[in-house]
């Protein structure tokens, strides 16, 4: 009886501590590739969230105009965790400038919203994006 209890004990311990982390099949609806308008200077940027080996997401942000790099090329780049079932919490997000090599760098948030939209939230006063799917 003993082995038996030992068992179950050892199973709901295992079953317990490996469901709270983040595995790389929760961040699946996060996978592919994405647009949107931004609504403060109307360019065209593209996110591409692609899954790391670890089960965070690898973010790469290309935009038509950088304001910050007075409208040169840059990238945007930073590591997702799920914070919650369709949260993803960016920490380490940063915007470098290839001309200048300014560098800037904050939170983001990216919610998926029931539509099949993504939404991307910057520290105020940046406006939230919204992005369409457009590859998987």
């Amino acid at each position: 009886m003993k082995p038996l209890h030992l068992t179950i004990l050892a199973l709901w311990i295992l079953t317990g501590t490996t469901a709270t982390f983040a595995s790389p099949s929760n961040i699946g609806p996060f996978i592919g590739a994405w647009q949107a308008v931004d609504p403060e200077d109307g360019s065209l940027q593209t996110l591409t969230i692609s899954r790391n080996d670890d089960g965070t997401a690898h973010l790469l942000i290309h935009d038509t105009y950088f304001a910050l790099c007075n409208g040169d090329r840059g990238l945007g780049h930073g590591t997702g965790l799920l914070s919650q079932a369709k949260t993803m919490s960016v920490s380490d997000y940063r915007l470098t400038c290839f001309s200048s090599g300014i560098s800037k760098g904050g939170p983001t948030t990216l919610t998926l919203n029931r539509n099949g939209t993504l939404t991307r939230i910057l520290a105020p006063p940046s406006p939230a994006m919204t992005y369409f799917r457009y590859s998987r």
